[in-house]
């Protein structure tokens, strides 16, 4: 990986909120959380994952991911305090303009602003969907004529839950197999799609942060962590968790705050109260980022 170091972290850091040009006035951003987190996080990819804009698939959205990330990198250390709103704002501006599905997007309310509350998947996740699209492949009893059967063609969605205390993947298209009435697991298949990032849902939040895998494989391909977001319901707020090699940042772009956290051990668990930011390791993932190894 590239270095990147907190005091990167801490200059790009994303802010909550923001102001763009639509329709030729000035919208107010509010509630930017679901989209701030994930936003950031690829622009760390892109410093980590030296060749990112060279495998990146080439999609309808690929130039403009590139130029949102862009607007991300160009923030000036040399005048940091007056820029890097500026080039967020770009950044939020390109991803609603020329990412966002236009019938998806917020409207603006009578106070000129466009809300962002809600889902990650609804305000983020579904409009990266081209970037991670494969099929869908039953696997179910040896002698079931369904087995291996593909049952959903571009399918985007791809999920981490918990069975039996164990992180597993998932697609939301299991259940029982119309023939042989046992339960069937699936498989995704890429084909000839190529990601080099998946963005991952987590189910029913039984997920926390210590339980991630660092690397996933999927259609014989590795992915690594990179980010994670936690829904803080306390606050009604997504934060994140960046990983570089061996370290984990916490994320908050309400305050724009950037902290190392401490290393993980097995009395953190043991603690019936945490303070600071090691509480994160035991709180519920909501959505996670991996790239391509």
């Amino acid at each position: 990986m590239a270095p990147i170091t907190i005091q990167n972290l801490k200059r790009h850091c994303v802010y909550w909120g923001g102001k763009i040009t639509y329709n030729g006035n000035q919208v107010k951003l509010v509630n930017t959380c679901t989209i701030d987190n994930l936003q950031m996080a690829l622009w760390v990819l892109s410093r980590c994952q030296l060749n990112f804009f060279q495998i990146l698939p080439q999609v309808p959205q690929s130039r403009s991911l590139i130029q949102m990330i862009e607007f991300i990198e160009n923030i000036d250390p040399a005048n940091h305090h007056s820029n890097y709103r500026n080039q967020w704002n770009k950044a939020k501006e390109k991803f609603i303009l020329d990412i966002m599905d236009p019938q998806m997007r917020p409207p603006v309310n009578i106070y000129g602003e466009m809300d962002f509350y809600g889902s990650e998947y609804g305000k983020f996740i579904v409009h990266l969907a081209n970037f991670q699209l494969h099929d869908v492949r039953q696997i179910c009893t040896i002698n079931c004529p369904n087995d291996g059967a593909i049952i959903r063609r571009n399918e985007h969605a791809i999920y981490l839950n918990k069975v039996n205390n164990n992180v597993v993947l998932q697609s939301m298209w299991t259940g029982l197999c119309s023939q042989c009435r046992m339960h069937f697991d699936t498989m995704v298949e890429f084909g000839q799609n190529n990601p080099n990032f998946l963005i991952i849902q987590t189910i029913h939040r039984v997920i926390e942060y210590h339980e991630m895998p660092d690397t996933i494989i999927i259609d014989n391909r590795t992915f690594k962590l990179i980010c994670a977001t936690i829904h803080d319901q306390i606050r009604a707020h997504f934060v994140s968790i960046i990983k570089i090699n061996e370290s984990s940042y916490f994320i908050d772009g309400k305050g724009r705050v950037v902290d190392l956290l401490p290393a993980f051990n097995q009395n953190i668990l043991n603690r019936r109260r945490l303070a600071g930011p090691e509480k994160y390791y035991k709180m519920f993932i909501s959505s996670s980022l991996y790239f391509l190894i």
